[in-house]
């Protein structure tokens, strides 16, 4: 019995530790997340980093960043499409357009993204006080916007100068709650052989920032592929270099609708 309740004390010292380390808490939902073996905190699974660079100017929706010792990406925005609808409790715009992503690395090899954005945003209108006494002294009626929820949809095909013939779809939903600050994230990259998907990731900034980042993680099989977080891509090390480059594109559409 000595020897039992030993070893019982021994599991409740110890366990808490082993499953902070296989598992991970899900911000939004408070679920733990089991992570495979093999997973982002697997010695294994050995990232490399790539500091994101963007940058300074945008010149008719057109820019140019650069993944730091990896690659140079061009991103253009076509022309923005928009609608307003006016509906029995709220407003709604929607947001059409199209976006460009050209990935080059050192070696010359490059990797294309062409992508179609749909975003919806429903909000109010409501006149403050201060609105009110602006009316009065200018004539100029005011309100303000209270916005209730935004949706985004993403879709994009992918395809590498290396590997013409084998196309990846990336598909990414992000939906946010203002009313309750709940927020929704997820998507999935495919060619047909293989599936990755994409799901939200919160990181701790750097500093003292009591709050954590947010990034996105791509993991085929319960093995991290690759992240986006904190101005930083990182990319397992293993991966070949064609799927790294996919990924690499990938990450870039999805990080544009992040920043948005």
């Amino acid at each position: 019995m000595k020897i039992r309740s030993f070893l019982v004390t021994l599991l409740a010292l110890f366990l808490p530790a082993l499953l902070a380390a296989q598992a991970r808490i899900d911000a939004d939902t408070g679920e733990i997340r089991l992570l495979d073996p093999q997973s982002v905190d697997s010695p294994a699974n050995e990232l490399e980093n790539h500091v994101v660079k963007r940058g300074n100017s945008v010149w008719f929706g057109k820019s140019k960043n650069k993944i730091v010792d990896y690659a140079t990406v061009t991103t253009k925005t076509g022309t923005v499409k928009t609608d307003h609808r006016t509906g029995r409790h709220y407003e709604e715009d929607t947001t059409r357009y199209k976006l460009s992503v050209v990935v080059v690395i050192l070696d010359s090899s490059t990797a294309t993204a062409n992508a179609k954005v749909h975003q919806i945003v429903r909000y109010t209108e409501t006149s403050s006080a201060i609105d009110v006494l602006v009316e009065l002294k200018t004539g100029i009626e005011g309100s303000s916007s209270n916005y209730l929820d935004r949706q985004q949809v993403l879709s994009a095909t992918i395809v590498t100068s290396q590997n013409t013939n084998a196309e990846w779809l990336l598909h990414f939903e992000s939906n946010i709650d203002y009313t309750d600050s709940a927020r929704h994230r997820q998507g999935t990259l495919e060619n047909g052989d293989r599936s990755i998907d994409v799901i939200d990731h919160r990181f701790p900034l750097h500093g003292t920032s009591p709050f954590p980042g947010i990034g996105i993680e791509f993991i085929e099989n319960g093995r991290l592929l690759s992240s986006i977080g904190d101005g930083v891509y990182r990319f397992d090390k293993d991966l070949n270099p064609d799927l790294k480059l996919v990924l690499a594109a990938a990450m870039e559409v999805v990080n544009f609708r992040l920043r948005q």
